[in-house]
């Protein structure tokens, strides 16, 4: 579901999985990253509760 991104160092780290400025949230960024692709509509992102959207 990801169309685009806004930020250039987030499409990269999506793209190979590797960025400086995310390493310290590397695991995290990257799963939450594909949560975000993998959804078909917003609406399955609204589990778990704590998404927030």
């Amino acid at each position: 579901m990801i169309r685009s991104f806004r930020c250039q160092d987030t499409q990269g780290f999506f793209e190979t999985g590797k960025s400086r400025r995310f390493a310290n949230i590397a695991t995290i960024a990257a799963r939450k990253l594909v949560m975000l692709d993998a959804a078909d509509t917003l609406d399955f992102l609204r589990s778990p509760p704590g998404n927030r959207l």
